[in-house]
């Protein structure tokens, strides 16, 4: 527990100067339509009946807007899809019970956003809000299981459904705004959780001019459910390397 809460302090030290909604560079680090994000920190599951249990949480997030064009006719229509990898933890079913183990995962997706709102103050810059049909996919491995629990230690996952969100620096042509938070409600099925359909819930809320991060993830239905939080910092790549510089 003391080894994963230094380790999420030590993600602090190169936030400073970093804000949310920083635009992108333009000395060597601008990647166009491309978005990349690190994202560390702690989540918390539960455990005897609190949330007591700790897991390290790293993950990296390529997100690739395919059409974006702030002025014309179709300027509220965007076409995008991510890839992303992650160090984590995950439920998985072992007889009865839920219990967490530690996991790497690695996902896919695509979504149709559409813009609802937009707004463009000096303060904050712009942002937009918006709403878009998902769909996942993805698979997980949690290692070698513990003696006596469920055997299975590979996992496949797939959902479709809504995503919510808002976006950060947008209205320059050919720069793909940064997605700060966003909410996923999908209904599938997970193979960590077997049975019917089940639904999911993913929400990532980055708190304003911080890198910090908040969100939780849920997975709900029949039989056994899960609920975790999440806690960390979140950095775009670009900005990153250009502060560094």
């Amino acid at each position: 527990m003391q080894r994963v809460s230094l380790f999420f302090l030590v993600l602090l030290l190169p936030a400073v100067g970093l804000r949310a909604g920083d635009p992108p560079s333009t000395n060597g680090y601008d990647w166009g339509l491309v978005r990349a994000y690190f994202s560390g920190g702690v989540v918390l599951s539960e455990q005897n009946q609190s949330f007591s249990k700790q897991d390290l949480f790293l993950a990296f997030d390529l997100e690739k807007v395919w059409r974006y064009a702030p002025a014309g006719p179709l300027r509220r229509l965007m076409v995008g899809s991510f890839f992303d990898t992650r160090l984590t933890s995950i439920p998985v079913t072992a007889t009865d019970t839920v219990e967490s183990r530690r996991s790497a995962q690695v996902q896919m997706g695509f979504y149709l956003p559409v813009i609802t709102t937009e707004w463009s103050t000096p303060e904050a810059g712009s942002g937009a809000l918006f709403a878009a049909p998902v769909v996942k996919l993805g698979l997980e491995t949690t290692g070698q299981p513990p003696a006596g629990a469920n055997a299975e230690n590979f996992f496949t996952f797939q959902g479709y459904g809504v995503r919510l969100g808002h976006y950060g620096g947008t209205g320059t042509s050919g720069v793909a705004p940064d997605l700060v938070s966003y909410l996923d409600c999908l209904v599938g099925r997970w193979g960590n959780i077997p049975g019917s359909r089940r639904w999911a819930f993913e929400g990532r809320l980055k708190i304003p001019r911080t890198p910090l991060m908040v969100g939780f993830d849920a997975n709900v239905g029949r039989g056994a459910s899960d609920l975790r939080f999440l806690f960390g910092t979140r950095f775009d790549m670009a900005t990153l390397l250009d502060k560094l510089r």
